[in-house]
C-alpha cells in the first residue's frame, strides 16, 4: 500500500511539473484558475504603425501570417467560468522594421498584445464572441514591472522577478462578424518598480 501511495504522489508531482512547463510557468491570474492552453498571438503591422499598414496580409481575426510582433499567451478558466489570459512578456519578439517597439509606451504595448491575445483566443474558441456588445468581458493579465532592453536591432522585454500582475478588461463583440475589442478599464498593481524596470500600467 505504501508503494502505491508513493507512486501516486510521484505521478501527481510529475503531472504538476509538466503542467507548469507546458504553460510557460505563468502564474494563474487568480487562485484556482485552470490552465486551458497556450498559443502565440501575432500583432499585425497595421496595429502598430499606419505606414506599415500594407506590409503583411491579415486574416479575418486580424492575426497576420507574418506578424510584426508575437507573444506567448496562456488561456485560463477562472472562477466566474470565463476565460482570462496571461501574457508572457519574456517571450515577446519583434521583427524588422521594429523601431516603433523601442519607443512605444509599455502601457500601449501591453494593450496591443492583450488585444492580439483576445483576437487569437476568439479564433481558437477560448473566448466567446457574441453579438451582444457590452456583455462579454475578457480580462488580460501581464507583468506590472518590465524592462525593455534596446539593442542595435529589435528590443526584448524582461519581466521583473516576482512581478505582480496588472490587468486590462475588454468588451469583446462580434456584431460585425469580426471581434470588436474595446478597453473598458485597467487595474494596476500596487507594486513599485525599481532599477531599470518600468511600470506597464
Amino acid at each position: 500500500m505504501k508503494n502505491v501511495v508513493a507512486t501516486f504522489a510521484t505521478l501527481c508531482l510529475l503531472a504538476l511539473v509538466s503542467v507548469q512547463t507546458a504553460f510557460g510557468e505563468m502564474l494563474p491570474p487568480e487562485e484556482g484558475a485552470v490552465p486551458l492552453g497556450t498559443f502565440t498571438a501575432g500583432v499585425g503591422a497595421e496595429d502598430v504603425a499606419p505606414n506599415l499598414k500594407f506590409a503583411h496580409p491579415s486574416n479575418k481575426f486580424g492575426v497576420t501570417d507574418n506578424a510584426t510582433a508575437t507573444i506567448a499567451v496562456t488561456a485560463w478558466m477562472v472562477s466566474s467560468g470565463e476565460t482570462a489570459y496571461t501574457l508572457d512578456v519574456n517571450t515577446a519578439e519583434f521583427y524588422m522594421p521594429c523601431g516603433w517597439a523601442k519607443k512605444l509606451a509599455l502601457t500601449s504595448m501591453m494593450d496591443m498584445f492583450a488585444q492580439a491575445a483576445i483576437r487569437t483566443g476568439a479564433e481558437l474558441g477560448y473566448t466567446y464572441c457574441g453579438v451582444d456588445c457590452g456583455n462579454n468581458i475578457t480580462n488580460v493579465y501581464y507583468a506590472s514591472c518590465v524592462k525593455r532592453e534596446n539593442g542595435q536591432e529589435c528590443p526584448s522585454l524582461v519581466a521583473a522577478p516576482g512581478s505582480d500582475y496588472s490587468m486590462n478588461a475588454y468588451d469583446v463583440c462580434c456584431a460585425s462578424g469580426v471581434p470588436l475589442i474595446t478597453l473598458l478599464y485597467t487595474v494596476c498593481s500596487a507594486d513599485e518598480c525599481s532599477g531599470d524596470f518600468e511600470p506597464t500600467c
